[in-house]
């Protein structure tokens, strides 16, 4: 059922990558907003000039589209917004809801400290300039202290948070002192652009991380004082370190621009990490995005932590790969064959045809995009090393019979194909009287090095005559 009155948004900070986290709060709004015919918005949070890095908007946005994930509405930038968070917080001024604070960082960190240690309390402003007259005032920007703006929160406060996920979250008087809504380089804090933002831009439905959550009281209490109607909450769960820590850098891979480096495929991730905090509610794991669109619902989200899987989204991956006809996976394969050293100057990369064939054969032996060249280089490097097992097949009784069989089965057909490969190979077979694995296994091992591989038929019709041939040559040359 469409509800056109509904929107949501995505509002990530310029501050670094899109990680794993930030990709599954996308997710969920963008599902969500699909499902229910509303609108997507994306909103760039980036009035933490001092953290923003350079290029991480164009990243954000570029691994958005990667994953498959559009927007209705941006990308807005916060920094283009600045007058109007400047007049809301005058209103909230000249109501007597805020007051211009003078205190300097050094002063604030020597308070926080002698509640933290002293008074063994949560530390919390303690109201020093809230109450300052205008002489008061007038001293401290004589002394060349430039204020921020604080709203001001009476002591008896209390706040219930009405949240989709968690249901109400009850937060006692006492929770917050009196926070800064502008700093005093005149650019507002995050929790008051949010809340201008969000009644701005119409945003009927905030989807988050949990960590927002308790920021979600303060937000409140400002969109009651700037007379906003409140729109709903829902906070999405942590997602945990195998170890049950929270997720870095430091437990591998966890930004989306390093899954795509590695070669992991958009419909893997985004199938895998809708899965991480929400549930069908049956046994199925793999779903396409017009699937997750179709099943997706907040009553399956889950309150508690979701924890993260290397090898689940690897297996995932997996079955992706194995799915996907050979000839979309050109394109995704071919930059890491190019990036190959081994390959990337080969002449077999040229015939698009055989390369599309060397994929099919080795799809099912892959896990990641960036695992083909090495899988593939069977077909270009004929410089090819033999293990100590392989070696011992060459020792075989059967084993020269069976490779001069098959140079002379080589130079009777001019090179093998998908049609007289059968044959050949019973060829091979009556010539020097070798059967079953005795057959087969010194076929492998005089053109592969191998005991083990991709199957031979791909193997003997996608190699030159002329390979094999060198091949075959050099494994007679080790027999002697």
């Amino acid at each position: 059922m469409e509800n056109t009155d509904l929107k949501v948004r995505f509002a990530p900070s310029p501050t670094g990558y899109l990680h794993i986290g930030g990709a599954r709060t996308a997710l969920f709004n963008f599902l969500y907003t699909r499902k229910h015919g509303g609108k997507f918005l994306l909103r760039i949070e980036d009035t933490d000039i001092k953290r923003e890095k350079e290029d991480s908007i164009n990243r954000i946005v570029h691994d958005m589209k990667w994953l498959g994930m559009d927007w209705d509405e941006g990308p807005i930038q916060q920094t283009t917004r600045l007058e109007i968070y400047r007049k809301y917080a005058k209103e909230l001024e000249d109501k007597g809801l805020a007051y211009p604070c003078y205190c300097t960082a050094e002063e604030l960190e020597t308070k926080r400290l002698y509640m933290k240690d002293v008074l063994k309390i949560t530390p919390r402003y303690d109201g020093t300039c809230r109450n300052l007259t205008p002489e008061r005032r007038a001293e401290k920007e004589a002394q060349g202290r430039k204020p921020c703006l604080r709203f001001h929160i009476p002591e008896e406060t209390s706040v219930t948070v009405p949240d989709l996920i968690r249901g109400d979250v009850f937060y006692d008087k006492g929770f917050s002192g009196d926070f800064v809504i502008m700093k005093s380089d005149g650019i507002p804090s995050y929790n008051f652009a949010v809340v201008v933002d969000d009644h701005d831009m119409g945003v009927t439905l905030v989807m988050r991380a949990e960590e927002h959550l308790v920021n979600t009281p303060r937000q409140m209490l400002l969109y009651k004082a700037l007379g906003f109607p409140l729109p709903q909450f829902a906070h999405i769960s942590m997602i945990l370190a195998p170890d049950r820590s929270k997720l870095s850098k430091r437990h591998g891979t966890v930004a989306v621009g390093d899954f795509i480096d590695q070669g992991y495929l958009p419909e893997a991730l985004i199938n895998y990490i809708a899965l991480l905090g929400w549930s069908p509610g049956d046994d199925r794991e793999l779903f396409s995005m017009d699937e997750l669109i179709r099943e997706f619902s907040l009553e399956r989200v889950s309150k508690n932590p979701a924890v993260y899987d290397i090898g689940k989204l690897n297996w995932m991956n997996s079955q992706y790969i194995q799915k996907s006809d050979a000839d979309t996976l050109y394109e995704k394969v071919m930059p890491f064959l190019m990036n190959s050293p081994s390959i990337k100057d080969h002449p077999l990369l040229s015939e698009k045809d055989k390369v599309i064939k060397m994929i099919e054969a080795v799809k099912n032996r892959v896990t990641l995009l960036a695992d083909f060249p090495k899988e593939m280089e069977i077909f270009f490097n004929d410089n090819i090393s033999f293990t100590a097992e392989s070696l011992e097949v060459l020792k075989w009784s059967e084993t020269p019979a069976v490779i001069n069989a098959f140079l002379e089965v080589l130079e009777e057909t001019g090179g093998l194909n998908k049609e007289n490969f059968q044959q050949a190979v019973k060829t091979i077979g009556k010539k020097s009287k070798a059967k079953g694995k005795k057959l087969y296994m010194p076929l492998r091992v005089a053109v592969t090095g191998q005991e083990h591989g991709v199957e031979m038929e791909y193997i003997l019709t996608l190699l030159t005559p002329r390979q094999m041939k060198e091949r075959l040559n050099r494994s007679l040359e080790l027999l002697k």
